[in-house]
């Protein structure tokens, strides 16, 4: 019973030797030495060769950027001078009384520095364009619209709710 695991054992360890590339007689390598004259600076009449590419990025897209962020959409009020309210994020922001007996109720809005603002449905809210949608009893609600990776349009809706002390 040793004797044919032996063998299987010889078979194989001579087909795995045999598997390796063979050996490559060549002619001795010199060990690498670098001249002098490497070393010294060029000479300043030394041109570029002729056949020298330059790449020139031109009238061409950046491949590293997005496809979607190649064209992004602005939206038509994009030169439009931003209001003390659109500096600070909607979560900054806070929502102090509403005035509801009016026609159209207005509330007031105390940003960080501590300066309030009186704001009312369509006021411009937020860092990222969105608007007063409705005042309510107890909350505002603020519409963000914005576009997803796939050019998707989406509304979110935040709502800021009435601190009470």
């Amino acid at each position: 019973m040793r004797a044919p695991r032996l063998s299987v054992c010889a078979l194989l360890a001579a087909l795995v030797a045999s598997c390796g590339p063979a050996p490559r007689a060549g002619p001795a390598r010199e060990p690498f030495s670098t001249p002098a004259s490497a070393f010294d600076a060029p000479s300043p009449s030394a041109e570029a060769p002729a056949d020298l590419y330059v790449y020139s990025p031109a009238g061409r897209r950046d491949p590293f950027r997005s496809p979607s962020a190649a064209s992004p959409d602005p939206g038509p009020d994009a030169s439009r001078p931003r209001g003390p309210l659109e500096r600070h994020d909607l979560d900054q922001l806070c929502l102090e009384g509403i005035i509801w007996g009016l026609p159209r109720p207005l509330a007031l809005i105390v940003t960080p520095d501590g300066v309030g603002h009186t704001v009312q449905a369509g006021t411009r809210l937020g860092k990222h364009g969105g608007r007063v949608e409705k005042v309510l009893s107890d909350r505002l609600v603020v519409a963000e619209d914005y576009r997803t990776a796939h050019m998707v349009r989406i509304i979110r809706r935040t709502p800021i709710r009435l601190r009470r002390d």
